[in-house]
């Protein structure tokens, strides 16, 4: 039998094996990981459990008048190629993927311009493919948000920019303590960030053996002004990593949960389910490439059609800025109401506030779809 004490002292000398890191090495190999998401599409699968009242009524409603918990279902499939990316999106509501009913949307960067594949409205007045083109990448239409991306979720945990960006930036205070702590079968670095005069504190712990990959992140904000305890807690959860090519790690599920609670009631669930690697010359968005397409084109204020190619006339978008302002004021009332929502304890996963979120998005991309088609 091995003496305690050596026992110990292995298991030290394991959790040393690796020299603390400094936070540029962090983000230098944390930068190298996501560029090798280039050339690959990544399937993944979403379960939302959220506390609801009425099913057919979605505003945000103090805990107490929740009865019952719903499951709802997303499906993603998210593909990198050359500083183009496309996220193709599913949602069937409370039956599982493959059942339907559900809504279907394609967004696209190409680079330089952000473009919106919608669903056909069989109307007179839309007579090719529905697509919105605006210029730069838009984040009302690719979003960075952990809720549907999941390069945001698996780099950077719930803030919407990865933790290679966020070490990047000089406003962040950084802390990385000088031992290392096992969390969920992985050796961890932990490092901590918070910005000047926030409460809010990002904490992620870093697998040695994953290329610094976040095993579990939290974020702590708004402090009780009297007793200082945490008055929001959120957090991930990342397990099964697979190495899908030489130096990117990828978690196989990436819970987003109360990290205090270990069977939570309410949870947002991904699940990697096939990744894939792109063919040479394949293209990201082949909806833009021939037939029937009706442009709505923001860049221009214009809308015309485009037919293999071949630009046909074009009418001006005379409401364009008034739908965009619109737009924007809804997307914020939407954020509003979902910092506002509550949860089930004052140190509790804020499921809702995810539902309030994805609510708003889909309620502005539909209120914008019905102003455009109406006409």
């Amino acid at each position: 039998m091995i003496p305690f004490s050596l026992a110990i002292a292995a298991i030290s000398a394991t959790m040393s094996t690796h020299a603390q890191p400094a936070p540029s090495d962090i983000r230098e190999e944390l930068a190298i990981a996501k560029s090798f998401l280039s050339g690959l599409s990544i399937e993944i699968q979403c379960k939302s459990v959220g506390y609801v009242g009425d099913p057919h009524d979605l505003r945000l409603l103090p805990k107490e008048a929740y009865s019952q918990t719903r499951t709802e279902y997303r499906r993603f499939i998210h593909t990198w190629s050359d500083g183009s990316q496309r996220l193709e999106r599913w949602s069937y509501g409370d039956r599982l993927p493959g059942e339907g009913p559900f809504r279907h949307g394609v967004s696209y960067f190409d680079g330089t311009d952000t473009y919106q594949i919608l669903q056909r409205t069989g109307r007179e007045t839309q007579p090719g493919l529905p697509v919105v083109a605006k210029s730069g990448l838009d984040e009302n239409v690719l979003p960075s948000h952990p809720l549907t991306n999941f390069e945001s979720l698996v780099f950077g945990g719930l803030h919407p920019k990865g933790l290679d960006e966020m070490l990047a930036d000089p406003s962040w205070v950084i802390v990385v303590p000088p031992t290392a702590e096992r969390v969920h079968d992985h050796d961890c670095w932990k490092i901590e960030l918070r910005k000047e005069g926030s409460t809010a504190t990002f904490t992620y712990w870093l697998g040695q053996d994953i290329g610094f990959m976040p095993v579990k992140s939290t974020v702590v904000a708004d402090a009780h002004p009297l007793t200082g305890q945490p008055g929001l807690i959120n957090g991930t959860i990342a397990s099964n990593f697979q190495e899908v090519r030489p130096g990117l790690w990828l978690p196989g599920v990436v819970r987003i949960t109360d990290p205090n609670e270990p069977q939570p009631e309410t949870y947002v669930e991904f699940t990697r389910t096939h990744v894939r690697v792109l063919d040479e010359g394949e293209s990201l968005c082949p909806e833009l490439a021939s037939g029937a397409i009706d442009m709505i084109d923001f860049r221009t204020g214009e809308r015309y059609l485009l037919l293999d190619g071949e630009r046909g006339p074009s009418t001006p978008i005379t409401d364009a800025k008034q739908i965009e302002r619109s737009l924007d004021q809804l997307l914020d009332h939407g954020r509003v109401l979902a910092a506002k929502a509550p949860t089930s304890k004052r140190t509790g996963a804020p499921v809702l506030f995810f539902v309030g979120m994805s609510a708003a998005l889909a309620l502005a991309a539909g209120w914008w779809c019905v102003r455009i088609f109406r006409k």
